[in-house]
């Protein structure tokens, strides 16, 4: 198989798992807001925006940077495998 179609491939298989995702994520919304009051789908929604946040900032290449690093230490290993 030539570089192209591996490169194809994975951008197919990425791209359906992205989308699989999403639509999981939107049936579950719309069952909560079906099982929910307002008040309490309001405060998971906001939940989920402060973890979404908290993902992004935990992901933000602590694995990449431990990666990268010439030595590192049992903190560093710590830091990156305790806090995700």
């Amino acid at each position: 198989m030539s570089f192209k179609k591996k490169a194809l491939s994975g951008v197919f298989w990425s791209s359906i798992q992205s989308f699989g995702t999403q639509a999981v994520s939107f049936v579950i919304s719309i069952i909560l807001a079906r099982l929910l009051l307002p008040a309490e789908f309001g405060l998971i929604a906001m939940l989920a925006v402060f973890m979404g946040i908290g993902n992004t900032l935990l992901n933000a290449g602590l694995g990449e940077s431990l990666i990268r690093t010439k030595d590192p230490t049992e903190e560093d290993y710590s830091t990156v495998f305790f806090s995700i």
